[in-house]
This record gives C-alpha cells, structure tokens and sequence, in this order.
C-alpha cells in the first residue's frame, strides 16, 4: 500500500491563506484526526468546503477550511485531503505537525505530481508542464506551459504512435503474406507514410529553440570597458534605476541580473564588471565572473565607449568575442566620437554595430529590436499548439526521427519487412520516453526531484 503524504502546497511566508496537502489511501482518516468540523461531522461531503478547527492537545492551532478530494477524481488520482489555515508560517508549520504526527510522512519534492503522473492522471510532458506553469515569466512562456499541460504535445506524440502501430501491423501482414508484389507494394505504401511521419516530428523539433526560450529565456551579457556605460545601459533598458551608475571606473563590481520581457520572450539582462587589466582583489574576482557570464550567455552586448579612443583593452575584448553571438553598441552618442568603428568591424565582422545613447535612451528601440532578431532568428511564431520545451524532450525526438529515417531508407531500398519494423519499434519507444509511457524508473525519479516541495 502507498504510504499517504503531506506538505505545504503554498510558499513559505506570509500570506493571507497557507494549504496542506494530504495524499494517499489514509488522507481522510489522517484529517478526521487533525480537523474538527464546526458543525455536522464525518464523513466529509467530498469537493465542499467545511469550516473548522485545527488543534493539539495545547488547544486551538487554527481556524481553517478542509475539503475531500475522493479518488480517482483527485490531482493525483488517489484520496486528497486539503486544509487551508490563515498564511502565517507557523500556522502552517503546526498544521503539517498535526498531520504528520498522526499517519502521514512528509511528502518528497515533486511527489503529489509524480503519482498524478504514476496513476496516469497526467503524462509526463504535461508534469513538466506543471513546473513550467509554475516558473512562467511572461504571458506567452505562461500559455505555452497551459498549452501543455492541457495535454497538446501527448496528443501529437500520441497520433505519431497510432500511426506507427498501423505501419507494424501493415509490415506484419506482408510478413505472413510474403508473396514479392504484395511486399514491394507495402514498403512504398511505408516508406510514404514515414516520410510524413518525419515531417510532423521534424516540425516539433524545429520549435524546440522557440520552446525552450519561452520556457527559459535568454541570458545576454552586458559587457565592456569600465565607465563605457553598461550600467547605465541596464537601466534603460529595463526603464528603472536597478544598477549604480557613477563616473568612477570599476564601480559594478559583480554581476546583476534583471529581466526585460520582448514580446513575450523573457530576457536576463546582466550587467557584469568593466574588463580591465588593473583592479583590485575585489573587482578582479567580478571581472572573472564577468567572464565566465559571457560563457554562458546566448548574446553579448559590447557597450564601449564612443567618447574615448579604442584601447588594447577592447582589442582583447573583441578577441574573446570572436565566436560569440555579439551586438556591439557604441555608446555615448551624444558626446563628440573618438572611437573609430571601422576598427570593430576589421575585429568582429559579423557583428552589428549600433550607435546609441544609454543617457538619452537615442537608438535603445532598436537595440531591443536587433536583441530579439539576433535571439530568434527572426522566426517567433505565435503560441499555441504542441512544442517541444526542454532537452529531454527534443533529444528524444531526435532519437525517434534518427530511427524513422532509417526505418524509411531502409523501406525504400526494399529491405525485408523485418528490418523496417524493428528501427518503427525504435522510434516508437523514443517517442514514449517523451510522455514518459518507455522511460526508465530512475530517470523519471530524477525528473521529478527538481519540483517543489508540495507539488
């Protein structure tokens, strides 16, 4: 029998309601325990709010509101239990103690939705969904995730199986019927419909970068000389005061990350230390993160300064931005030039200069513009419909294709049906490891691990 779980299932803090969630085949008996109705009694009227008490044998813990979920027709698809006290974190904290001091453990991060997942309340994609909904930054990543979650991405995956499964059970009947004409007439019958097969999966994996940039976003470094103003650049950008501007060189001494949000795609702004030889301890450990920043980001921007000479500084910069996604901004545009651009573009050629003014925000419409282009590709289409989100999806996907493509050379080169049916097979299991129907125990474990705790 599994064990009947709890947990918060709001943040921690203050607020004006906090729940916890009791799951499992003892949730009822565990809340007739810890919750008192104030009028009536047990059993509780399944999906109808009661109000009561909560309390230990100090006295009262709460005043609070329970409601029955009877299974299957639950989150998880077990009996679900839910009190819902006043928002304070020790109102909460006392009420999980009740709870678990008379039959429930504490449930495990990701647990409640893992046997949502287990008791086939919901596929695996669309338990990713969950957290995706969760850790929405924008009104597009937030439809994205209800898309999902609604089940959008299992239906296509779910089609592309039926559909394989016809093409197995039209091999089987050339193999019991293995008269020459009937198998040469089903491999072209197969390898046509695999080749649409790959064209809906090939479609799906196209998007996976439009997905997983709704469903992440995009880091863009800020980077530059000290004093070029990329501070300054931030703050415009985000049109409010977030990182200390100042004359003084050397004064953002570590990285600040803010989020700007262009059409729907969340951005992480981060403004890094100025790159310089000289400095002190301090500002030599924030130019080293600056560093390791531009690394990990899908676009740079290059502030440097159009008042000032080039230096052998911005030679080395634009030496380490050789095969980075860059935007350089020249900036300072309205103070007289000195910088000679036809120098950035002898050092980095594939990158577009922009002249710019961080303090009288001149050219900063366009830098957006150009910052979006430059992260899409210029391809953003609008949300809706199925996508593949994160990594694990679209590598097996890529799996299923890799096997379709050899399912449908093999095909048409007039392969036995043997040979064709086991790379379907393959691609069959591919695509179940992305509803998670043919994925392995610890894997599914390990996906689930990264929730919260009390969902």
């Amino acid at each position: 029998m599994a064990r009947t779980i709890a947990a918060p299932a709001t943040p921690p803090g203050q607020g004006g309601v906090g729940i916890v969630r009791i799951s499992g085949p003892e949730a009822l008996a565990v809340l007739e325990k810890v919750f008192r109705p104030q009028k009536g009694g047990y059993p509780l009227v399944a999906r109808r709010m009661t109000y009561g008490r909560v309390a230990d044998e100090k006295g009262l813990v709460d005043e609070a509101l329970a409601v029955y979920f009877a299974a299957p027709h639950s989150y998880t698809g077990e009996d679900v239990c839910e009190i819902q006290c006043h928002g304070g974190s020790m109102a909460v904290r006392r009420v999980l103690e009740r709870c678990l001091s008379n039959g429930a453990a504490l449930a495990q991060p990701g647990e409640f939705t893992k046997r949502a997942f287990l008791n086939g309340r919901m596929d695996l994609s669309q338990a990713e969904a969950v957290m995706d909904l969760i850790g929405a930054q924008s009104e597009r990543a937030l439809s994205q995730a209800a898309d999902q979650l609604s089940g959008r991405l299992r239906g296509e995956i779910e089609a592309m199986q039926d559909a394989l499964t016809d093409l197995m059970a039209q091999l089987e009947v050339a193999l019991d019927y293995p008269e020459e004409d009937v198998e040469e007439e089903t491999l072209s019958s197969v390898a046509a419909r695999i080749g649409l097969l790959r064209e809906q999966g090939g479609a799906l994996l196209a998007q996976f970068s439009q997905g997983r940039l709704l469903r992440e976003g995009a880091r863009v470094a800020i980077v530059g000389r000290p004093n070029a103003g990329k501070s300054s650049l931030l703050n415009a950008l985000l049109e409010a005061d977030r990182a200390i501007v100042t004359d003084i060189p050397g004064t953002t001494r570590d990285t600040l990350e803010e989020t700007l949000i262009l059409n729907g795609l969340p951005i992480h702004l981060v403004d890094t230390a100025g790159l310089r030889q000289q400095g002190d301890a301090v500002e030599r450990i924030g130019i080293a993160r600056a560093r390791a920043e531009l690394e990990q980001s899908d676009l740079a921007l290059w502030v440097v300064d159009g008042s000032q000479r080039a230096g052998e500084e911005d030679r080395q910069l634009a030496q380490a931005l050789r095969d980075k996604a860059v935007l350089i901004l020249a900036n300072k545009q309205d103070l007289e030039r000195q910088f000679d651009i036809a120098l950035l573009e002898q050092w980095l050629p594939q990158a577009e200069v922009l002249a710019i003014s961080a303090l009288t925000g001149n050219g900063l419409d366009e830098v957006k513009k150009r910052i979006f282009t430059r992260l899409t590709g210029g391809n953003w289409e609008e949300a809706g419909g199925a996508r593949l989100t994160n990594a694990r999806q679209a590598a097996a996907m890529a799996q299923a294709l890799a096997a379709l493509e050899r399912a449908e050379d093999s095909a048409r080169s007039g392969q036995s049906p043997d040979f064709v049916e086991i790379d379907l097979r393959d691609a069959f299991a591919a695509l179940g490891e992305i509803t998670g129907h043919t994925l392995h125990e610890q894997i599914i474990d390990r996906i689930f691990e990264k929730f919260c705790l009390g969902k």
